[in-house]
C-alpha cells in the first residue's frame, strides 16, 4: 500500500511539474530537465526604469508602458528600453509590433497565427553599429537573406534556432528548442516585482504603468533581469540614399496599395 501511494505521489508530482512549464504561454514539457522558468522569480530583483527616463516613445494616448529587450549576449548596451503609448485596449503583441514598425533599428522573428496560444516570438535584433544591414540568414544561406518588413521576419514553424543575423555585430538572439528561448516577464503597477508570464504577448493585456521584459534564456540558462536598463535614443531616419536602392511595387492594381522602400 505504501508503495502504491509513493508511486501515485511521484506520478502527480511529475504531472503537475511538467504542466507548469510554459514558454510565452506555450506548454513545453520538453524543457523540464533543461530549465524551470517558474523558479526564476526568486532570483530577480526589483528593477525598473523611471518612465521619465525613457527617451523614445512610440504611439499616442494617455496610457504608458515600458518595453524592455535583454539579449544577454555580452554586447553593450544590453536590456534596451522603449516606451509605448495608447488609448483603449492594447496587448504586448501590439506594443512589440508598433515599436518594430517605428524603430528601423529593431527587428523581430515571429510565428504568427499559431492557434490558441497566439504569436510565438522567436527572435529579436537591434542594429548596434548603425549600418542598417538588418537581415537574417536561415540555415547558413547567405545568398537569400530575409529582410524584415515593418520590423518583422515571419516564419511558418518553430524553426527559430535556424536564423542568424547578417551583421554579427548586431544584437541578435533567437531560439526555441536548441539555442534557448525568449522568456517573457511582466510587471503591473500593483505588482511588487516582475513575474514570469503564463501567457504570450497576444494574450497579455497592458495596463497604464506596466512593464514587459523579454529576457533571452541562452542555452536554457536562468538569467536574472538586468539591474541596468538603457533607454533607447529616438530613431532618426537617414537622409543618405547613396548606399542602397529604392524598390517600387505596384502590388495588385486596383485592389491593394503599392509601396516604395529603400534598401
Amino acid at each position: 500500500m505504501k508503495k502504491f501511494y509513493l508511486l501515485t505521489m511521484l506520478f502527480l508530482f511529475a504531472f503537475f511539474t511538467n504542466a507548469q512549464i510554459k514558454v510565452q504561454g506555450f506548454p513545453r514539457n520538453d524543457l523540464q530537465l533543461k530549465s524551470s522558468p517558474k523558479n526564476q522569480s526568486a532570483k530577480n530583483i526589483t528593477t525598473t526604469v523611471n518612465f521619465s527616463d525613457i527617451q523614445y516613445w512610440v504611439g499616442t494616448g494617455s496610457n504608458e508602458a515600458a518595453f524592455v529587450v535583454q539579449w544577454n549576449d555580452g554586447k553593450n548596451a544590453d536590456a534596451l528600453v522603449w516606451g509605448f503609448r495608447w488609448n483603449g485596449t492594447a496587448t504586448g503583441e501590439d506594443m512589440l509590433k508598433a515599436i518594430a514598425t517605428a524603430d528601423h533599428r529593431f527587428y523581430s522573428l515571429l510565428y504568427q497565427g499559431t492557434g490558441p496560444y497566439g504569436t510565438a516570438i522567436g527572435g529579436f535584433g537591434f542594429d548596434l553599429n548603425g549600418t542598417g544591414t538588418n537581415a537574417l540568414y536561415k540555415s547558413g544561406n547567405v545568398t537569400y537573406p530575409y529582410y524584415p518588413v515593418s520590423g518583422i521576419v515571419n516564419t511558418s514553424s518553430y524553426d527559430f534556432d535556424d536564423y542568424t543575423a547578417a551583421d554579427t555585430n548586431d544584437h541578435w538572439s533567437s531560439g526555441w528548442t536548441t539555442n534557448g528561448y525568449w522568456s517573457y516577464w511582466v510587471k503591473d503597477p500593483t505588482d511588487p516585482d516582475f513575474g514570469y508570464s503564463g501567457v504570450g504577448a497576444t494574450s497579455r493585456t497592458l495596463v497604464n504603468g506596466s512593464y514587459d521584459v523579454w529576457n533571452f534564456s541562452a542555452g536554457f540558462a536562468d538569467t536574472p533581469i538586468s539591474s541596468t536598463m538603457t533607454p533607447v535614443s529616438p530613431y532618426v531616419a537617414s537622409s543618405n540614399f547613396t548606399n542602397g536602392y529604392f524598390m517600387v511595387n505596384e502590388e495588385w492594381f486596383g485592389h491593394t496599395n503599392g509601396f516604395c522602400e529603400f534598401y
